[in-house]
């Protein structure tokens, strides 16, 4: 009895000394802690599970490394954006440096700006320029940019490219062409998300076509006439097509769509404010991409779509009320639908051609647009949209559940302790 009396205050004070070591591992592990306990209605907090899914298949790692300032990655959040990218897969690994203090590591990845992820696997690689992102996202939630990084994971684990097939009636080679008609730079906008495009002919289609993830149809002029048949059937073969049109044959395409619920115009349209100062028939347009994005597109001699709202096609692109159309001695007031989709998002009519060329597709947005209407035919995995944030007053993340812990069990039971052992020293 003696023994265990004296031997009390020692053990009294390790059990003390104990209790601060557990308390203090344990909030050091939960700052390390990575996975998200999402309570949020949306789900937005967690990563999508499809994209999960997809890259629990993947054999080999991915290798995120962010290049962020001090001051980029506070505006950001970047430390909240690394922990949601390290919780989509046990396989990535995130790694942050300050492009300014680790410039042998910059100059390694070539990165000479402030705010770039690179995303490396299977010795593929993608990059997001974080600046990019704000400058086209005026909202600057992080949501947008959560999406971009699901897309580019998405990018790099699909084991075959997407299959397009773009059908021409040119005279002259497509892709290979650097003049301000051809389109070489709307091929290397597929390379660079690997995507694989092949071009034909009309005239070379084989009876049996090859199956194709997207069909592009290409300014579709009077010398495809002949294929009229053939082409209509292709049309209904493939469920997902583009059409970029010229508008002086858009009677032409009108009997390939061969439907009353999309026509397309022939009629050029004009602006009296919104269009380029040196011609009123280059206009000046607003899109939506499939993020709820706004772009800024520029659409050289256009023509209108008129379609049926209740078959569930929707304007992407539309001019506002002072652009118009003269119809023989009437003019025709706007707004008028210059990109037309099915809510699928497997049918989409645009009624210009020329914004696909090489001349044209480094104006405004365009090359935002394009993308963005090639990813909306390609990718099925959920968007995030972004959370109404106006009344959050926490991100209740698993990290923070145990932070809370800590505040309200582990530090009071801190406290006491270390008052305890101050009074006993007395």
């Amino acid at each position: 009895m003696v023994f265990q009396m004296k031997n009390a205050p020692k053990l009294s004070f390790a059990i003390r000394l104990l209790s601060i070591f557990i308390g203090c591992g344990l909030l050091i592990l939960t700052q390390r802690y990575t996975l998200y306990f999402d309570l949020s209605t949306t789900k937005n907090l967690s990563p999508p599970t499809a994209l999960t899914e997809q890259l629990s298949s993947a054999t080999e790692p991915f290798n995120v490394t962010i290049f962020s300032s001090n001051g980029l990655s506070n505006e950001l959040n970047i430390d909240t954006l690394a922990r949601w990218i390290e919780s989509i897969s046990p396989r990535i690994n995130v790694a942050i440096y300050d492009p300014e203090k680790y410039p042998a590591k910059a100059d390694y990845f070539d990165i000479s700006s402030d705010g770039v992820i690179v995303i490396e696997h299977n010795q593929k690689r993608q990059d997001i320029d974080l600046i990019e992102q704000i400058i086209i996202n005026e909202a600057h939630d992080l949501e947008n940019i959560q999406n971009v990084i699901a897309r580019a994971f998405t990018l790099l684990v699909q084991r075959t490219p997407p299959q397009l097939l773009l059908i021409h009636s040119n005279q002259t080679p497509i892709f290979d062409s650097t003049s301000a008609m051809g389109l070489e730079l709307f091929k290397s906008l597929c390379d660079d998300n690997f995507i694989s495009i092949d071009a034909i002919h009309v005239d070379q289609l084989p009876k049996t076509m090859p199956q194709y993830d997207v069909v592009i149809f290409y300014k579709l002029t009077e010398n495809a006439r002949q294929h009229r048949d053939h082409l209509a059937k292709l049309y209904q073969q493939f469920s997902s097509t583009i059409i970029f049109n010229h508008p002086k044959f858009s009677s032409f395409i009108n009997s390939i769509i061969s439907t009353n619920d999309i026509q397309l115009g022939t009629e050029i349209i004009e602006a009296h404010t919104n269009h380029l100062m040196r011609s009123k028939n280059q206009l000046i347009v607003e899109y939506t991409s499939r993020l709820n994005q706004t772009f800024i597109g520029v659409f050289p001699f256009s023509s209108f779509i008129d379609y049926d709202s209740t078959a569930k096609f929707t304007s992407l692109a539309t001019t506002d009320d002072d652009a118009f159309i003269t119809l023989e001695s009437d003019v025709i007031p706007g707004p008028f639908s210059l990109i037309s989709q099915s809510n699928a998002r497997k049918r989409t009519v645009v009624n210009n051609y020329l914004f696909l060329t090489n001349g044209w597709i480094t104006q405004g947005d365009n090359l935002y647009i394009l993308k963005d209407l090639i990813e909306s035919h390609l990718d099925n995995s959920p968007i995030l949209s972004a959370r109404d944030t106006s009344n959050d007053f926490i991100i209740l993340t698993r990290t923070n559940a145990y932070k809370l812990c800590l505040m309200l069990i582990f530090l009071p039971i801190l406290v006491y302790v270390f008052i305890g052992i101050f009074f006993s020293k007395r």
